[in-house]
């Protein structure tokens, strides 16, 4: 069970690059609460990168808040798990909902060390509904070509989460949802809880 490399790389890259507004992204931060909270999770980002690549302990341990503390790891779970959380033991989803977290942890801190100066632009920041806005960004590489990563983020008494990131339109909840779906389907809630451990070296 492999996430798309390149999907996960440009959403790392999502990540470390937020700090690199233009000018009209950092206006558009001020004024949106959703924007600001992107740009705050960049801002936090780049100063795990800037931590000693020797030190890949307190690294991990700064990336694990930053995602527990910008994504919402257990809505996301469940609806990556899908119609399996309905069937799956009390036992097997508590398990669950600790492997999960610790394997989105290691499939986006891999990617971590692949920034490689990528500048980051807000473009606009879209409602959806009383709780969710699409906060959409344009990610330049090396040689000036945007890729569009989209944030879909929740409002919940005062405070965001990402509950999606949708790269050049393809939405990694439900790429990683096919590919827990066809684990379970060939092995069951338990082949995939030992897969989980097995990527995340729980034991």
């Amino acid at each position: 069970m492999r996430i798309y490399r390149l999907n996960v790389l440009l959403v790392a890259l999502g990540f470390v690059a937020l700090c690199l507004f233009p000018t009209h992204g950092r206006a558009m931060a001020e004024t949106e609460p959703a924007a600001a909270f992107i740009r705050s999770l960049g801002d936090r980002a780049l100063d795990i990168l800037r931590i000693s690549g020797s030190k890949k302990v307190e690294r991990r341990e700064k990336f694990r808040s930053l995602v527990s503390t910008g994504f919402d790891l257990e809505t996301i779970g469940k609806f990556v798990l899908g119609r399996y959380w309905q069937t799956a033991t009390p036992e097997q989803r508590d398990e669950y909902l600790v492997l999960f977290p610790e394997f989105i942890v290691d499939t986006y801190a891999a990617r971590f060390d692949s920034y490689a100066g990528e500048t980051f632009e807000v473009v606009q920041v879209v409602p959806i509904d009383a709780r969710d806005s699409i906060v959409n960004t344009n990610i330049f590489g090396a040689d000036g070509t945007p890729f569009r990563v989209d944030y879909r983020v929740r409002r919940s008494d005062n405070e965001f989460k990402i509950v999606d990131v949708l790269v050049e339109g393809v939405s990694l909840l439900v790429t990683h949802r096919s590919e827990i779906a066809s684990v379970v389907n060939r092995e069951g809630m338990n082949g995939l809880l030992a897969k989980l451990r097995e990527q995340t070296g729980t034991p």
